[in-house]
């Protein structure tokens, strides 16, 4: 299950690969400011942002290139950078 993220297996469909891109993104800019608890409560909770959606579920359930900006946008606004 960890092998793509020890480096033993690659991830073969590029829109995975975006999504964990965007989530690390999200990610870094909230744990720049605050802990990964409150991360990853940000990243379950509902978002009004989101339209009340889960940035996860976000990601999840829509292209990286559609959710990806206004998951990144709904992390600084929510670290507080812009």
């Amino acid at each position: 299950m960890r092998q793509w993220a020890d480096g033993q297996r690659r991830i073969r469909d590029e829109d995975v690969v975006q999504r964990l891109r965007i989530a690390y993104q999200a990610a870094l800019l909230i744990t720049a400011r605050d802990t990964r608890e409150v991360a990853q409560s940000w990243f379950q909770g509902l978002n009004p942002q989101l339209d009340d959606h889960s940035p996860a579920r976000q990601l999840r359930e829509n292209k990286p290139d559609t959710a990806g900006p206004l998951v990144l946008a709904a992390a600084r606004s929510f670290a507080g950078v812009g």
